[in-house]
């Protein structure tokens, strides 16, 4: 469920909020969320969590605690992911990230999103996750075995980042 309340003005009134809302979400699928924020990426799960958010939708600010569970981001499943969530006008970012991947191991870290200039800054780190839980190894070799920790940033536009990742050797098989 998601439920809103607080206030929200039909009339564009110069230098008040259009609207000044509480947020709360109970287990609401994040795709319909971000089909209403019109963001197009490749994110599913169910979201829990209230904050505030006030402004307008093009300055939109507020933010809080969230978590999102059974997820998949960009092919890959997670079982729990907990963040705080920050918006500024134009901005998104997550704070104080720490995802549990499906399958074993964790990722923290943080990211940001600059909306209309389609650019983004993000940096992970990953402890003891299995090759055998990371989708993309899954589905090319199933005869892998061992674990991955690894460091990773980018920055830059989301159709061309520059990335740059380090991972230790594993006991991998």
């Amino acid at each position: 469920s998601l439920s809103l309340e607080g206030m929200a003005r039909y009339q564009i009134v110069p230098g008040r909020p259009r609207f000044d809302l509480q947020v709360a979400a109970k287990s609401y699928p994040l795709s319909r969320l971000l089909e209403y924020l019109d963001f197009h990426y490749p994110v599913e799960g169910r979201v829990n969590g209230a904050f505030p958010v006030s402004g307008s939708p093009e300055a939109l600010t507020g933010g809080g605690p969230i978590t999102l569970t059974d997820a998949t981001v960009w092919g890959q499943g997670f079982t729990r992911v907990d963040a705080r969530i920050l918006f500024s006008p134009g901005h998104v970012a997550l704070e104080d990230l720490r995802a549990s991947v499906a399958g074993g191991g964790m990722i923290g870290g943080r990211g940001a999103l600059s909306i209309r200039e389609r650019t983004f800054e993000v940096k992970l780190a990953g402890d003891a996750i299995p090759l055998t839980a990371i989708a993309a190894i899954r589905t090319a070799n199933t005869d892998v075995a061992g674990t991955l920790s690894f460091q990773f940033s980018g920055t830059g536009s989301v159709d061309h980042p520059d990335v740059e990742a380090s991972a230790p050797r594993s006991e991998a098989s």
